[in-house]
């Protein structure tokens, strides 16, 4: 899943941030990563080249209604055909010209779901009026203004292409939502390896509830994995909802001990789930570095559990039957958080790579991590809790 984020003011042309030139479709490295993937994506927010899971097949493009035929070009990411008429070209990297007249244009698939509608409102586009011309061309313009979503299948030479209607006000409750999250993450992280008391976490569960009750009605009643773009995605959105849901009950039921209970791992997943709402795939830029710290913030949590806890003396005072009672519930919540964290891997990181070779790379490095860190975190915990009885184990 390499991924690349463009300007929005380089009309007419998709421009990447870094580059000044017209993204070319034909040659360069980009043109490697077209090849090797299994389709292309584009929305306002950038370019995606993406392989399908040797397990997985794309699932919600064909409910978006739109489609066609549409080939390889030299100079656009590819032309849509009927029959041997040129119909359209979609993002042009030399010129995007319009006819002067607009009832003259052919009317290919994108025009007739226009319905009449103006296809940009920017006052500026960059567009050349050709008199001549009947044919319309794609561009930086119709992305942005229509908010465009689309997916070329390289393999099919099929392009399939949506509006995606999402009104403003979401995008602005998930980023408030989203900044409060991460900010509470970076709170609990320095409070759980300070052993310090974690503040507000009525409060953060209560977010993290109501992220589940949305979630759950977008998916029910709004009909939300119809737009999901894969049938991996849809069973990693299934797998984080029930791992919430777990997470809820256990801390409203008191099952869960002090390591389980910090809300860090939930309050990650609930920002997995708000970048597939924003980006309708966690095929995204952010589901290696989320997957990094739900996998440290495991590990801190195995340590924790398994080796030996000297700022929890009471617990050899309880007996040996609470004791494993207790035990036995933090064993199986850290099994909940292991099978949730082998899911990020398999269905998550597993595409996070242009090649099978990158992804394998991705998912070991992660693995990796998340060991080194989760035990210089909890190594430096343990010296910080109590740093006299780390040589000597009570009995």
């Amino acid at each position: 899943m390499p991924f690349v984020s463009i300007k929005d003011n380089s009309h007419p042309f998709l421009v990447l941030n870094d580059n000044s030139d017209p993204l070319p479709w034909n040659y360069g490295s980009l043109y490697s990563e077209r090849l090797s993937s299994d389709y292309v994506r584009v929305t306002r927010r950038g370019i995606q080249f993406a392989k399908v899971h040797r397990k997985d097949s794309l699932r919600g493009v064909s409910e978006w209604g739109h489609e066609s035929p549409c080939v390889p070009a030299v100079s656009a990411l590819c032309e849509e055909i009927r029959g041997v008429e040129s119909m359209m070209l979609y993002f042009p990297t030399d010129r995007v010209q319009i006819p002067d007249n607009f009832s003259a244009v052919v009317p290919s698939a994108y025009i007739q779901s226009l319905g009449g509608e103006v296809s940009c409102s920017t006052r500026y586009t960059g567009r050349q009026i050709n008199v001549a011309d009947t044919r319309y061309e794609i561009s930086l313009c119709d992305l942005i203004d229509k908010n465009l979503d689309i997916v070329l299948h390289r393999k099919l030479d099929r392009i399939y292409w949506r509006f995606d209607q999402t009104p403003l006000s979401v995008y602005i409750i998930i980023s408030i939502m989203s900044i409060y999250i991460v900010s509470s993450i970076s709170r609990n992280i320095i409070s759980v390896v300070r052993s310090d008391q974690i503040e507000s976490l009525n409060l953060q569960h209560g977010l993290v509830a109501l992220i589940f009750c949305l979630a759950l009605v977008e998916f029910v009643a709004l009909d939300f994995s119809s737009s999901i773009i894969s049938h991996l995605d849809l069973a990693l959105a299934v797998g984080l909802m029930t791992y919430i849901a777990i997470g809820i009950v256990a801390y409203v039921g008191g099952l869960g001990s002090r390591e389980h209970n910090a809300c860090i791992s939930l309050l990650t997943t609930c920002l997995l789930l708000m970048t597939m709402r924003v980006h309708y795939t966690l095929d995204n830029p952010y589901i290696v570095p989320l997957t990094a710290l739900f996998g440290i913030r495991d590990w801190y949590k195995f340590m924790s559990i398994m080796c030996f806890d000297y700022r929890e003396p009471t617990r050899i005072a309880q007996g040996i039957e609470a004791g494993s009672f207790v035990m036995v519930k933090d064993i199986a919540l850290l099994a909940v958080d292991c099978v949730m964290f082998c899911m990020l891997l398999g269905y998550g990181v597993s595409r996070s790579g242009a090649t099978h070779s990158d992804c394998i790379f991705n998912q070991f490095i992660i693995v990796l991590v998340s060991v080194l860190m989760g035990s210089l975190l909890f190594a430096y915990n343990a010296v910080h809790a109590n740093p006299l009885k780390i040589l000597v184990q009570p009995t």
